[in-house]
């Protein structure tokens, strides 16, 4: 109940040119469509008019509203509002459909809970899950070491890991990973072994994760940010032969580790 500005104002909220600072998406429901059909102003006749806005406040504003039939019953009609920067008719159409799915749900049982209503169909379903995303392919015998191995053979100069601080190739990356699982194995890492990693997200993080596939161990990861309290309580738990981390992280490890 306060003026849109001043909300604007109070929240200030990050800028952009691109979108909406508060939200992108509106929906509005009027049920006092009748109060405005049938106004009675003497002999002035009164009546709501819709008219066509080529301008798009939000990204998506969705107004139903509800209105009486001739038979005395009600229904609710809609129209929908949209930024074409973004979305084509096809897609909107594809939305409506959903709400609609969603509506046709509810009716039928409106003692469903969110949880039990589906916004697609069945044949929707099989679409996203099949369709769209059957990516199975027959995978033949072997270790991941061993399908690494052979994709640095058959693509040695492609991007195998992306950081912000740079890219490594699947030779770059096989190479580091050589050099620290011969470390492991001269520390006594074999089958059988833990191998605490203490490392956040990183190039390193991957090559110290593929280094004890290499020399043969299981890999224990750990969150560098946990408590100290917690990272103790894994290492110990876990009994690693070898903790790997680095010298800036070295002090987030407990005495002794």
């Amino acid at each position: 109940d306060v003026p849109f500005e001043q909300l604007v104002e109070a929240l200030n909220p990050t800028r952009s040119l691109a979108r909406h600072p508060l939200f992108q998406t509106l929906l509005t429901y009027n049920n006092q469509q009748d109060r405005y059909s049938q106004l009675e102003t003497g002999q002035l006749d009164v009546r709501p008019v819709k008219f066509e806005d080529s301008t798009s406040r939000f990204d998506l504003t969705f107004e139903l509203t509800e209105m009486e039939t001739d038979d005395g019953g009600s229904v609710i009609r809609g129209s929908v509002e949209y930024s074409t920067d973004l979305f084509d008719a096809e897609t909107v159409d594809y939305l409506v459909s959903g709400l609609k799915n969603v509506f046709q749900q509810v009716l039928l049982n409106p003692n469903r809970p969110l949880s039990g209503i589906d916004v697609l169909s069945v044949g929707e379903v099989e679409r996203v899950t099949r369709g769209w995303n059957d990516t199975g392919v027959p995978v033949g015998p072997g270790s991941l070491v061993d399908w690494f191995a052979e994709r640095v053979v058959s693509a040695p100069e492609a991007c195998a890991v992306v950081t912000e601080e740079g890219e490594l190739s699947y030779a770059e990356l096989n190479a580091r990973a050589n050099r620290l699982a011969r470390v492991l194995i001269e520390q006594g890492v074999g089958p059988d072994s833990f191998v605490a990693v203490v490392l956040p997200r990183s190039a390193e993080l991957i090559t110290v994760l593929l280094a004890v596939w290499k020399a043969g161990g299981a890999y224990v990861p750990i969150d560098p940010d946990y408590p100290v309290e917690r990272i103790g309580y894994v290492l110990a738990d876990a009994g690693p032969a070898v903790t790997v981390t680095t010298s800036g992280l070295a002090g987030v490890l407990p005495a002794g580790a």
